[in-house]
């Protein structure tokens, strides 16, 4: 979503202002998630590692919406503990 209203930018020469707020709040809810993740990893699993903190978020992610797609039954309450 933030990249298709950057492409319109910077290729259409066109921007919005009235979902310039909008945008603006989603970078801010996004980047401030990413960081709170980036914090947890580190100081609680001693992750120091960007990567491997993206990569280790990225496959959980997959296989949570992977186990979702398959109908799998998850506890949210003990998948998020152990997360």
């Amino acid at each position: 979503m933030l990249y298709n209203f950057r492409n319109k930018i910077v290729h259409n020469a066109y921007m919005d202002n009235n979902t310039l707020p909008y945008y603006v709040n989603k970078c801010m809810w996004y980047s401030g998630d990413l960081l709170r993740i980036v914090i947890h990893e580190h100081i609680n699993k001693r992750i120091k590692d960007l990567d491997e903190i993206y990569i280790t978020n990225h496959l959980r992610w997959h296989k949570f919406i992977s186990e979702l797609q398959n109908d799998k039954h998850i506890d949210l309450i003990k998948y998020l503990d152990n997360n």
